[in-house]
């Protein structure tokens, strides 16, 4: 019993302490107000996992709120990567395409100490967009 209370309370302190990292970094983590609606995924992101640009499939369902101004929210946009947390796009005035700002943090690394977000990163096969550290 102590053991598991113990991992209980290490568990909670390290939470308490991502959760503070979100705020700090422009994390946003609540399902902001709006319509939302849910489409499937499919095609392809990358990913840039220790220094290497790997290639995934996007799978399952994604959310998308769609709020006043123009603004849209999406949760989790890469399938990879999934952390229940939203980026902020602009849906263009025809209704037909989204534009996601690069360089929102979308997850904190305790490990590392820094913020993930999704970006361009450039290899020997050009451009491609994809979350980095």
């Amino acid at each position: 019993m102590k053991k598991f209370l113990l991992s209980t309370l290490m568990l909670l302190a390290a939470t308490a302490g991502w959760a503070d990292a979100l705020s700090d970094y422009g994390v946003i983590t609540e399902q902001p107000a709006g319509e939302l609606k849910t489409y499937d995924r499919s095609g392809y992101a990358y990913y840039v996992v220790n220094d290497y640009v790997r290639r995934g499939a996007q799978t399952g369902t994604m959310d998308v709120v769609f709020a006043e101004g123009n603004e849209v929210y999406i949760k989790d946009p890469l399938s990879k990567l999934i952390v229940n947390t939203w980026v902020k796009g602009t849906l263009s005035d025809d209704g037909t395409t989204i534009t996601l700002p690069l360089g929102q943090n979308i997850q904190y690394d305790t490990e590392a100490q820094q913020p993930i977000a999704i970006k361009m990163v450039e290899n020997s096969c050009g451009s491609v967009f994809g979350f980095h550290k």
